[in-house]
Order: C-alpha cells, then structure tokens, then sequence
C-alpha cells in the first residue's frame, strides 16, 4: 500500500501513540519516536546511536533473543513480550512487533522497525483483578471460619449461664464473668470477621467510641512489637455515635495497621486521640464536601513514621493505590475506610510531612446517649409452648433444649433437618420452629418451606453463624417469623422467642396435648 501524497508521514510517526523505534542490522538504534522517547525516560539524542541494548533488563534469558535474531534473519516479523529497563531504573512492560525494513529498489533487509505497545495499565488492572478475587477467596473463607467459631461459642454462652445459675459461690461467679467476657471478645471478633467477608453488616446502632478505642488499644498492644510504643489521649466526657461497630472498629484498626507498618524498621511512638469537635461550614468541607458542619467525634491516629509526600496524599484513597512494596498491601484498605466514614455521615482527615510522620483523623457525627429501652415483663422469656429445636451440631441441638427447659417450654431437639421435616409429616404439632440454616440436606429455609407446605402458619425463627442467603434485612420475605445471628446468649434466645410466641395465637399449649 502506498501512502496518498501529501500525507506528512514523518511527523504521523513522530506523533503515533505506539512507541516506535528502528535500528539497523547490528541493532543500532538509528529513529525513535516522542512516545518511546516517553515510555523509555530517554532523549532521542541519548537513544540515537546506541544498541538497544540499552533497554534490556535482564528479565529475558539470552535464548528469548536468540530466537528474536533467528526469526528478523529469515526476513520474517517476529512477536513478543519485553520487560525492559527505563532511564531511571524502572521496568516497563511492552507488548513488541518487531519487523524487517527492505530497500526500495534492492529489495534486500536494510533496517528493523518496532512497535511497542505499553502493558503498564494493563497488567496493573489485571494484578487489581487478582488482587480482588483473592480478597473474595479471603473472604469466603473468613465467613467460613466465623460460622464454625459461633457454633463453637454458642455452647459456651450456654452452659456458663447454667452454671451461673447453679452455683451461687461469688468466687466462682467472678471466675464465670472473666470467661464470659473473653467470650464477648471472641463474638465481637467473629462481627469483625463477618463484616470484611462481606457476608453482614451488623447496621446502625449507638456505639461508645471509647470502648472502641479501647478494644483497639489492647489488640494493638497485643499484635505488634514493643519497637513502637502505643500511647493514647482521651478527651474526658461521653463519646457516642450512630454508626455500625464493626466497620468503624475496621477504620481504626486499618489507621493502626497502617501507623505501625510507617514505624516498623525504626520504631517510634503511636498515639490514638479521641475528642469532640464542633465543625464551621468551611472545616466540615475542608475534610470531605459531603460533611454537615457540626459536632464530631474525632479518633486521630498519629505516627512518627516517614511521612507522605504531598504529590502522594491526594491519591491515598484510591482504590488499590498503596505506598507498600508488590505483595505487602492490597491498595484497598483506605479507600474502603473514605467509603465507611461517609456512610456514617462523616469523613477522613490528613496531615502529613516527610520525615516527620502522619495522622489519620476519622470524624463521625456525635449523638447524646441513648436511654437504655426497658423491656416489657413479656421479654422475660419463660413460657410453656412446644418448641422443636434444630440444629446439626448434636451438643448445639442439646444445649438448646436444656436452656429452653429452664424457661419452662416443652423442647424437641433434633440434630437433623431430614428428621424434624419426618416428625412434622408424622404428626407432631408444636408452637415454634427454631432452626439453624446452614445443615446437611435442608437448609433452615428450606426445612421452613417444608414445613411451611403442611403448617403454613407455624413461626419459624432462623439462626446461623453464616449465611449469604438470609439476614436481617430479608428473613421476613422469606416466610420467617425471627432472626438471629449466633453466638446465642440465653436470654437474648429466650426474649426473642417470646417475643415471636406472643405475637401468635396459642396452637398447642398444655390444655390442647
């Protein structure tokens, strides 16, 4: 093909957007265009003249350009892949057609021209996609591992309010809070787990920052070496907001995280503040345009780390940016914390110098403190309905009846979905169905269609330690009466289900067996 006359081809390559460079025979580079010029760091002037060379990176064994020379001195296009070497050290990827240049009129092999494609972008977006579906994988197997933990704790909440009931002893009883409160730790945890599986949000509520705070502290302390020492303020007063605990809890442990990553070779100090502010209309937007001014609780993370540069601190936010080496940060961190803090009707604060260290600052909107609701007597729990009890795990299955019996109900416990859908068909009339969703053969759900098909007015109440079918949000379109997430607590089981009971009519109590 010839090019139409008056077409300035010189300067179409000079201007192409595809790197291009030509060398003769020997590999002498003699023409490169502004765009490899742009890709390779290097002038014309310093490229012209020299071997291509140059470029290499050592990343091709010498067999990898065997092969190109063999193909080019066939006269034939050869097609390939190069990690090369820029000006400033860097590596580039590039995607390379190389080809034979004949003379006009002898027809002979006088020149090789390249055009090389730039696979930077490309190959970061598809590091972004590996990076993404391992934190999918991540988090299928954390929700995994949280559903056996509940299953785990829901025993030990379980007998330690039996034994609190049955042993008087106030040693003993002392003995029993200490466990009891490593158990809530442990469930507070397991939220944690579930909440970056992306499997629950445990949604809005009122939480006291200073906990928090607190809770992060001493998991903290607990994770990193004494190189860097952790050290707090806390502003005297109540600190409360609205917002979900587990992700604001995820926030200050990424702040942490990311605080003592910044001090890890040298060490250093790491301070946590709390204290409310009152923010003007220019303050609020200052930190985030979508911030109301206001009163804020503000929990500020400092550290004497290296600093970020100001031409770094507008992009920390981005989605997979990250200052850490390949393979030690997902890029995702920050820009997931920007995205909690506006849900919560807040925002992000930097400040930074190089060489002087970081602080990382998470306003959330305050709250008074909410007055406790007072149950009504109902919520008690106790009662002398029939509940059958299902779940797989035998000792779960056990324990359910033995803590129900306590609040005076009539229990079946079953340990298989198969055999609490054969004792329905089979006639077996009871006033609730308390089921765990994740089991062999049935699922909860499906054991309540089931049932659902012979007693369509039979109130099902659903546990599970996990589930991406049922939650909070859904359960009642599903046909179920109440939802709860184990760990169970006793009480918390026992006024649910009175709950759900006193809202039904009275189908199989003790005047109608």
């Amino acid at each position: 093909m010839t090019v139409p006359q008056g077409l300035p081809l010189e300067q179409i390559v000079a201007t192409s957007p595809v790197a291009t460079l030509v060398t003769d025979l020997t590999g002498s580079i003699v023409y490169v265009n502004d765009r490899f010029c742009a890709l390779s760091g290097y002038s014309a002037e310093e490229l012209v003249g020299q071997s291509t060379r140059l470029l290499k990176s050592g990343c091709q064994p010498p067999a990898y350009y065997a092969e190109l020379w063999a193909t080019l001195s066939r006269g034939e296009t050869w097609q390939g892949f190069f990690q090369n070497r820029a000006k400033d050290g860097s590596l580039f990827a590039v995607r390379a057609t190389i080809a034979p240049l004949r003379d006009t009129e002898s027809g002979e092999v006088s020149h090789y021209v390249g055009l090389e494609e730039d696979l930077s972008e490309e190959r970061s977006l598809a590091a972004q996609l590996r990076r993404s579906q391992r934190l999918e994988s991540l988090g299928v197997m954390a929700g995994g591992i949280a559903h056996e933990f509940n299953n785990l704790l829901t025993p030990i909440f379980g007998y330690l309010d039996l034994i609190r009931a049955s042993e008087p002893s106030s040693q003993s009883q002392r003995y029993i809070d200490h466990v009891e409160r490593a158990a809530e730790r442990a469930r507070a945890l397991v939220a944690q787990i579930l909440a970056f599986s992306r499997e629950v949000a445990q949604g809005s509520e009122q939480v006291d920052l200073l906990l928090l705070v607190k809770e992060s502290l001493k998991l903290a302390r607990a994770s990193f070496s004494t190189q860097v020492e952790i050290g707090s303020t806390i502003e005297p007063g109540a600190h409360f907001v609205q917002a979900d605990p587990a992700l604001l809890h995820q926030v200050l442990m990424n702040f942490i995280a990311n605080a003592y990553y910044a001090m890890r070779a040298k060490g250093g100090q790491l301070q946590v503040s709390l204290q409310r502010v009152e923010l003007s209309v220019a303050e609020a937007a200052a930190i985030e345009p979508s911030m109301a001014p206001g009163v804020y609780e503000v929990v500020a993370v400092k550290d004497e780390g290296e600093g970020i540069a100001p031409e770094v601190i507008s992009k920390v936010f981005d989605p997979f940016f990250t200052t850490k080496p390949s393979g030690t940060g997902t890029g995702l961190g920050l820009s997931e914390a920007r995205g909690i803090a506006l849900e919560s009707g807040g925002g992000i604060g930097v400040e930074s110098e190089v060489g002087v260290g970081s602080t990382f600052s998470l306003y959330v909107p305050a709250v008074p403190k909410a007055e406790p609701d007072v149950p009504p007597t109902s919520t008690k729990g106790g009662g002398s309905e029939r509940i059958l009890f299902v779940d797989d795990e035998p000792e779960i299955a056990a324990l359910g009846k033995e803590l129900l019996s306590q609040y005076g109900y009539e229990v079946i416990s079953k340990s298989s979905s198969v055999e609490a859908l054969v004792a329905i068909h089979e006639g077996l009339e009871v006033d609730l169905l308390v089921t765990d969703q994740v089991m062999p053969h049935l699922t909860g759900v499906q054991l309540a269609r089931e049932i659902h098909a012979k007693q369509p007015d039979l109130p099902v109440l659903l546990v599970t330690g996990f589930s991406d079918e049922v939650d909070a949000g859904n359960f009642a379109q599903l046909g179920l009466a109440g939802f709860m997430r184990k760990p169970l607590r006793p009480g918390e089981l026992a006024a649910t289900i009175r709950g759900i009971l006193d809202r039904q009519p009275l189908k199989v109590g003790p005047q109608a067996r």
